[in-house]
């Protein structure tokens, strides 16, 4: 029993974050799916990117919860470790692999960013690619 007690408390610490937090981060931020404002009702490709964009930030937002999660059981790992060697071995790989994917989902995230700026993106109006 006392072998799966981590497990449980890592999907019941994502369970809470994904049902309580993330519905009001998504109604804070409008949403993720942006109202489509065409003159025909309709929604355009600039809909679309943006749509990916609050995608994408929502995706990061998730991240950092998970991270935050991780970073707590690493802790918790190494603060109940008493001194064994293999339990704070553990631990400070869990740190350190959390780290590695927040530098990579930041990075992605940074480059997401890049490339629909270049494309046209203009904060608020949705994306406009060649004029379309």
């Amino acid at each position: 029993m006392r072998k799966y007690l981590p497990i449980f408390l890592i999907i019941f610490l994502t369970s809470i974050t994904l049902l309580v937090v993330f519905p009001i981060m998504v109604q804070g931020a409008g949403g993720i799916v942006p109202d489509c404002q065409n003159a025909d009702g309709g929604c355009t490709w600039g809909d679309f990117i943006l749509l990916i964009n609050k995608f994408i930030d929502f995706l990061f937002y998730i991240a950092g919860a998970l991270a935050a999660i991780s970073f707590a059981y690493a802790g918790f790992l190494y603060l109940t470790s008493m001194g064994s060697p293999e339990q704070i071995k553990k631990a400070k790989s869990i740190f350190g692999k959390v780290v590695l994917g927040l530098i990579i989902a930041l990075a992605a995230w940074l480059i997401v960013k890049v490339i629909l700026s270049a494309v046209g993106l203009k904060q608020g109006q949705g994306y406009s690619l060649l004029g379309f």
